[in-house]
């Protein structure tokens, strides 16, 4: 249905599916944020990026390899090219702005990073 509006696979997987695997982690987030328990949100949605990036795509290069055609090399070309220098930037924006921004409650430091999204998915649409 999103191809026939114009909308690439790329977007919705780095959109739609990525918005639906996430949903338990948001949920793990919001709930360890409204005891308190700030650390345990952080764990889940580190620990979930990185078995996401090691564990899933690891697995899915096993049943089938990387690249290989036409197409799946130009997908492959623009994830190295954008994607992945932008999900290390957001992983070390992670880690970062709440040392930078210490006082700020994480208010700022989650403004910030949800702006980037946007921004992202933005880029992506145009």
């Amino acid at each position: 249905m999103a191809l026939r509006i114009g909308v690439t696979e790329r977007v919705v997987a780095l959109t739609l599916v990525a918005f639906g695997t996430s949903l338990p982690e948001l949920s793990a987030g919001l709930t360890s944020a409204l005891k308190g328990e700030r650390e345990i949100g952080l764990g889940t949605v580190v620990g979930s990026n990185v078995f996401t990036v090691l564990a899933v795509v690891g697995i899915a290069a096993l049943v089938r390899p990387l690249g290989g055609t036409p197409e799946l090399d130009v997908a492959l070309s623009n994830a190295l090219a954008l994607d992945f220098p932008v999900v290390l930037a957001f992983s070390l924006a992670v880690i970062g702005l709440p040392l930078l921004l210490a006082r700020d409650g994480g208010r700022i430091t989650a403004a910030i990073l949800l702006a980037g999204y946007l921004a992202y998915v933005g880029y992506l649409f145009v």
